[in-house]
């Protein structure tokens, strides 16, 4: 043995440590590497980075071509495009106003254009959600219902919105739309007995004053009918009253 070997012999802790290290040498070693997360993570981001560019010149697209198809005077049009940029961000202001000027521009010879849905989901739209899950139904309902009313399915809107109701997910937004179905089904009675609620959960809102007009004037009421529509002017400019 050699002379090295008989040190270790007379000191066996020694001796172990210096066999645990010849041994982890002769082990295969693995070279350190840079985190293989690092690219992913990069190459991750620059692709939300891409797709978000992309949405966003869809978006400009839309509103632009919504903006010439309102100056056109093709309103159905206007109103789908900008529709369509609002569904992909709810709080894009340009679309927003676009959709209030079509409210603003329906022509006023014809009732049912004050029933337009355009300005129901826009002024829906623009409340916040607030009072916890149940209003967070309620919203979900209206948008339900809207959908229906712009697939002219009147009967279906009121429907759901009823049902709704009997639930107990009452709300403005829900009356005011539900008012907007009773109409189109010529059920002036009831859009007017809807819009009275909407009235009273939320007396400060435009639309359900202009709505009751035109309601009012299918029921005979023309002193009535001036009155809401004043009432809705004097609150928002944007719902001129008819003349």
């Amino acid at each position: 043995m050699s002379r090295a070997w008989s040190r270790l012999a007379a000191c066996p802790l020694l001796g172990i440590l210096c066999l645990a290290t010849v041994a982890c040498a002769s082990l295969p070693g693995r070279t350190p590497q840079p985190s293989e997360d690092r690219p992913s993570v990069d190459r991750k981001r620059h692709n939300a980075d891409v797709a978000a560019a992309f949405e966003a010149k869809r978006t400009q697209a839309q509103y632009e071509a919504a903006v010439a198809f309102f100056q056109q005077g093709d309103l159905n049009a206007a109103h789908e495009q900008a529709t369509a940029v609002i569904k992909r961000d709810p709080r894009h202001p340009a679309a927003r106003a676009l959709l209030a000027q079509l409210a603003r521009a329906a022509p006023r010879n014809d009732p049912t254009a004050a029933t337009d849905v355009a300005a129901v989901s826009y002024e829906s739209s623009a409340e916040p959600v607030q009072g916890g899950s149940a209003r967070q139904d309620a919203r979900q309902v209206n948008t339900q219902a809207v959908q229906l009313l712009r697939s002219a399915q009147p009967d279906a809107a009121a429907t759901r919105i009823r049902a709704a109701l009997a639930r107990g997910k009452a709300s403005a937004d829900l009356y005011r739309t539900l008012a907007v179905a009773e109409y189109r089904l010529e059920n002036y009675q009831a859009s007017q007995s809807a819009l009275q609620q909407a009235l009273s959960l939320d007396n400060g809102h435009p639309l359900s004053y202009f709505l009751m007009g035109f309601t009012l004037q299918r029921l005979g009421d023309s002193d009535g009918a001036a009155w809401h529509f004043r009432r809705a002017e004097a609150i928002d400019p944007k719902y001129v009253s008819p003349r």
